[in-house]
């Protein structure tokens, strides 16, 4: 399965991405999550771990596959010509530890639908209690 972004990232004028690449997007907000809450990733896309949130941040190596759970601790909207006025918003993953596990998008790089879905408390749970019930 290929992640979502590789072809739509293709598509985008690669003198923007140059540009962005020499300045980090400046943040517009940011809200946290404590604790730490759950997404889902999209059944049908994958997206790439970046580094920082920013469209033209280098990637981890790491990818999200489709349906995985991950933890996150804030979101940052980041100023984004392509997403408007709102920016673009980016999910600071961590992993079980509770470190910086890097940065994702949380909507589709052009079409703008989401990628990542927050996962209410109560489902979350359960999740992580059969997580839990299959631990070597």
């Amino acid at each position: 399965i290929a992640l979502t972004e590789h072809a739509s990232l293709a598509a985008l004028d690669s003198s923007t991405l140059a540009l962005k690449a020499r300045a980090q997007s400046r943040t517009l907000s940011e809200e946290r999550f404590e604790p730490a809450a759950t997404f889902a990733v999209d059944d049908a896309v994958g997206i790439y771990v970046r580094s920082a949130p920013d469209v033209a941040a280098t990637r981890t190596g790491r990818g999200l596959m489709p349906g995985a759970r991950v933890r996150v601790s804030s979101r940052a909207r980041v100023e984004d010509d392509a997403a408007g006025p709102t920016g673009r918003a980016f999910l600071r993953l961590v992993d079980p530890d509770g470190a910086d596990a890097g940065w994702v998008m949380e909507h589709h790089p052009t079409t703008f639908l989401p990628i990542l879905v927050r996962v209410d408390a109560a489902e979350a749970a359960v999740d992580e209690e059969e997580v839990a019930g299959t631990a070597l």
